[in-house]
């Protein structure tokens, strides 16, 4: 799937995890692994702020399964908008740890919004893939601490003859052609893109230390480190007591990256069974009339037996940062490097100070309330 079939939305609130996902990391047990190669899904739960309760679906406040225990975390924890939650999902290779979101932080997500009619809540609504995520903490007295990072690739879900169903039907068509095999194996190699958004994208979001100003004396101390490709611009601006960070993303002028590098490797057909019933059970049902009807079908069988291949991909890493920037003492507030596959990573920190007139150093302010909605919302 592109992220021009869908449309790309926007939205902030609090960010939750699920207790049975991989001990509060939220890495999924159980995914297909065909249109994962960069790993299984990653996935978190937004409890939306009111003003994006109109994303949700039905099943998204459902009272039971993943999105039941989603929904009774948000309710207990708060703020809680009412009507559900909203999930998140992207390959776990896509989203480094590092700038994985921390469980009840705040959140701002850009991505595709699509429904999930594939289970029994009727349907939910997902982000899924997210094309950029920024999270938020209160990081010491008056200061918040900010973090964004952008998926470096797509993942397209199609197979250059369809979707995952169709091509598996293909491929055991081939090894079953009579009198001569078109292929002596079955293959699933998805497609993947190095263009990671279409179009031009603009994307805002204000971040805002977790207090308000308590005197007039008080300033804002904005520091970052913001890294991208070619193609991509950042703005960062100060009006009044927040922030607004503004990316820009160009295809036409965006440098893709190359893809890195990839192994091949087979899932035999009890283990699809697991993944992808439907699937299994379409090649089950070729395998079954193949007996009847073709009399290589003995061959066609030890060519299954070899498993379906696939392709798994290096996890690509973000460059390690050095150094911080001030506002008003750049002129340009990020750094382009393509030999980095990120279109955008870094973070940005604000944070209250009050220089004493007499000895020039910060006065120790008022600690931050514990939380807040006051840090970080897109725009």
């Amino acid at each position: 799937m592109q992220d021009g079939d869908n449309p790309i939305v926007g939205l902030s609130g609090f960010g939750y995890y699920i207790p049975d996902q991989g001990s509060g990391l939220g890495i999924s047990g159980r995914d297909v692994r065909f249109t994962h190669p960069f790993g299984f899904d990653w996935e978190f739960f937004v409890a939306p702020d009111i003003r994006y309760t109109t994303l949700l679906g039905p099943g998204n406040n459902a009272t039971t399964g993943e999105y039941g225990q989603a929904s009774a975390i948000a309710r207990a924890r708060g703020p809680y908008s009412g009507g559900g939650v909203l999930g998140v999902e992207l390959d776990q290779g896509l989203m480094p740890a590092s700038y994985r979101v921390i469980d009840g932080s705040r959140v701002a997500v850009f991505g595709t919004w699509v429904a999930d009619c594939g289970h029994p809540d009727n349907y939910h609504t997902e982000i899924h893939p997210p094309l950029l995520i920024v999270q938020a903490q209160a990081s010491g007295p008056n200061k918040t601490h900010t973090s964004v990072i952008n998926r470096p690739f797509t993942v397209t879900q199609e197979f250059g003859d369809g979707a995952l169903r169709q091509h598996l039907v293909n491929e055991y068509k081939k090894i079953n052609a009579f009198p001569i095999p078109l292929s002596t194996k079955v293959e699933a190699h998805v497609q993947v893109s190095p263009m990671p958004f279409h179009g031009t994208k603009s994307l805002t979001w204000t971040v805002r230390p977790p207090s308000a100003r308590n005197f007039p004396e008080d300033s804002l101390e904005i520091t970052f480190n913001f890294t991208v490709r070619t193609g991509v611009v950042v703005g960062v601006a100060q009006a009044n007591d927040e922030i607004t960070v503004h990316v820009v993303m160009n295809d036409q002028l965006y440098h893709a990256p190359p893809l890195p590098h990839s192994v091949s490797s087979a899932v035999f057909l009890h283990e699809l069974a697991a993944e992808d019933a439907d699937a299994a059970k379409a090649i089950g049902a070729l395998v079954g009339l193949s007996k009847f009807f073709n009399p290589l079908a003995p061959i066609t069988e030890g060519f299954l037996a070899q498993g379906i291949s696939y392709d798994s991909f290096d996890r690509p890493t973000p460059k390690p940062q050095t150094g911080k920037l001030t506002l008003g003492k750049v002129l340009l507030p990020f750094t382009i490097d393509d030999t980095q596959p990120f279109p955008i990573y870094g973070w940005l920190d604000v944070n209250w100070v009050r220089w004493h007139p007499m000895t020039g150093h910060p006065h120790p302010l008022p600690p931050p309330p514990e939380r807040s909605e006051h840090t970080l919302r897109p725009r």
